[in-house]
Order: C-alpha cells, then structure tokens, then sequence
C-alpha cells in the first residue's frame, strides 16, 4: 500500500503477542477484530484491528514494500477508527500518513476485508502473524533474487566491457608492432652507416696523426705539424658528436619500445585474471604470437645497437692510439 511512509524504528513487537495483549483488554468479543494479510507481487500488507468496549477501533497497518532496486523497507502505523457492522472506518495517527486523504474505509465480508483510501484499494484476507511473516520471507527472497540478478547482470557488463576494452588493447598493440617492423629496416640502415662513419673518421683521424708525427720528425714544419694535429682533434670532435647522437637514437629506441611492453604486459596480466568469456574474438590468444614478434624485433636491434657500441669503441680506441715513428714515416701518404 504505497501511502505508508512512516519508516519502522527498532524492530516492532511480535504481531501475536501484541494481538493477545489488546484482546485481552477487549470487554466484547467482536467478528471485526483480527489480523488480515494481502501479499501482493511487490507489497505485503497486515492490518489488525481490535474492538474496544465503546464500540471503537485500535489497531495498526504494517507494509513491506519491495522496491525495483531490491531493497525491502518496512513500514508501520498506528491506526483508530469505529465499526458500523461490517463497515468500519480507520484513521491514521500520524499526520505523516497523507497519502489516505485523512482515513480509510473498510468493508468485512466473512473473512475477507475490503480497504479503500483516496487513490488507492486493497483486499485482505483473515490470516495470522505467522501468515505476514512468511509472505514477506517470501518478498525478501523475490528481492534477493532481484539483487541477485542485477549483480549478475552488472558483472556480464563489466566482462563485456572488459573484453572490448581488450580487444581494442590487442589491436593497438598489433598495428604498433606492424610499424615496429617497419622502422627495424630503416633503423638497422642507419646503424650500419654510423659504423662505416666511424671506420671513416678512423682512417682520417690516423692520417693526419700520421702528418702531424712526420712533419715534427722532419723539423721545420711546425706549422704543418700543428695543422694536422689540430685536423685530427677537429676530427676525433666530429666522431664523438656522432657517438652522442647515436646515443640518443639508442635512447629514443627504447622509450619508443616501452609502450609496446607496457601495453603488452597489461594485456597478460587482464587475460590471466579474467580470461576473455563473452563468446566473442579472444585477444588472449593472440597474446603468445604477438609476445614472439616484439622478442624478435627487440633482439635484432637491441644486437645492432651492440655492434655498432662496439664499433665506436674500436674506432675511439684507434683514434686514439700513437703510432710507432717508423710506421709514421712509411705510412704517411
């Protein structure tokens, strides 16, 4: 009966005991005075009502509404009112209770008790505690099953979403290691002409130390001597900026590679906590392959970065080196 909104405080006395307590107060026995129960697909209802001595009604209306969401919420009211035969009349105590329009109207017909109220009518029947009681065990079993289902269904969604999500990731992932083995070629081209760039300053650096050593053995080309020499710093100047920018690229290789490894590793870790289930494309089995690229590729440059580290370690070291005189004098052309 969607009009009670008084919410219950502490959990009510027994409707048997309290029914015993107020009949016992009764000085005539009356055919109105009882508990009646309606349970309806979303409500259960009681009302008790007892008759008093001077021909009035005591009693009150107890509701368990169960609400779309699956949450039950008990309400009471106390309620008085008079009987005219089978006719009787009850008003709300709380002025909370508006949604009646200040009473409602009753009509007992054997065991079945017909309520009224401005916007609104139910029917009970004759019944006990007992019988309120496991209608609303039974509501609240419907409300759990409501909760039930919509837990169930929030989790398919979020499985769902999470399989999209995860097929988009194993997308991304496999068009990034695409331009991956695209850019290996062009990077491995470039590696090898740093080498050769570092074979060609060796050459040159060596030749103009070679200058420099002949011309000051001679005697009387100091200013031969100086230029060479300062030719050959210029040069070793030259290597190590090429060496600085090899370094960057290096540097900007393996941030370029950290996404791909990130993205990855998030994708194995999703796919083991939740394995993709929803009955759609399974990016988890993609994972292996996609694993296998990215090892190749990361091999095949992280070995050209090392061979061409290697050359430039060579080259610094011939640049470096001081010729025996002899050689210098038979070598100086």
């Amino acid at each position: 009966m969607k009009p009670v909104l008084v919410a219950l405080g502490p959990k009510r006395a027994g409707i048997a005991t309290l029914m015993a307590a107020l009949l016992a107060t009764t000085a005539i026995a009356s055919p109105v005075s009882g508990v009646y129960v309606g349970a309806f697909s979303d409500r259960v209802e009681l009302v008790q009502i007892v008759r008093t001595p001077d021909q009035r009604l005591s009693g009150r209306i107890e509701e368990a509404m169960l609400g779309s969401d699956g949450a039950v919420q008990d309400t009471s009211v106390a309620m008085d009112g008079a009987a005219d035969g089978s006719q009787i009349t009850l008003s709300p105590k709380s002025g909370l209770l508006s949604g009646f329009g200040g009473s409602v109207t009753g009509l007992l017909e054997g065991d079945q008790l017909e309520l009224s109220w401005q916007g609104g009518h139910m029917t009970l029947r004759r019944g006990t505690a007992s019988d309120f009681d496991g209608a609303v065990a039974v509501l609240r079993m419907r409300a759990a099953n409501i909760v039930s289902a919509r837990n169930a269904a929030a989790a398919a969604q979020a499985r769902a979403e999470q399989a999209q999500s995860l097929r988009r990731s194993a997308q991304q992932l496999s068009a990034q290691l695409d331009d991956l083995e695209t850019a290996t070629p062009r990077v491995l081209a470039t590696l090898r002409a740093i080498e050769d760039r570092y074979s060609v300053f060796v050459e040159a650096i060596q030749h103009e130390r070679r200058q420099e050593r002949v011309f000051a053995a001679i005697g009387g080309n100091g200013a031969a001597a100086g230029s060479a020499g300062a030719e050959a710093a210029a040069l070793t100047v030259q290597m190590t900026s090429l060496h600085v920018a090899f370094i960057s690229l290096r540097g900007q290789a393996n941030s370029g590679v950290q996404p791909l490894l990130q993205e990855l590793s998030s994708i194995e870790t999703a796919c083991g906590n939740d394995p993709v289930s929803d009955g759609g494309p399974d990016p988890c089995r993609s994972v292996d392959s996609q694993k296998s690229r990215l090892a190749a590729q990361l091999g095949t440059l992280r070995q050209a970065f090392d061979e061409a580290e290697a050359a430039y370690n060579r080259a610094d070291a011939a640049a470096n080196e001081t010729p025996h005189l002899l050689r210098n004098l038979f070598s100086s052309q």
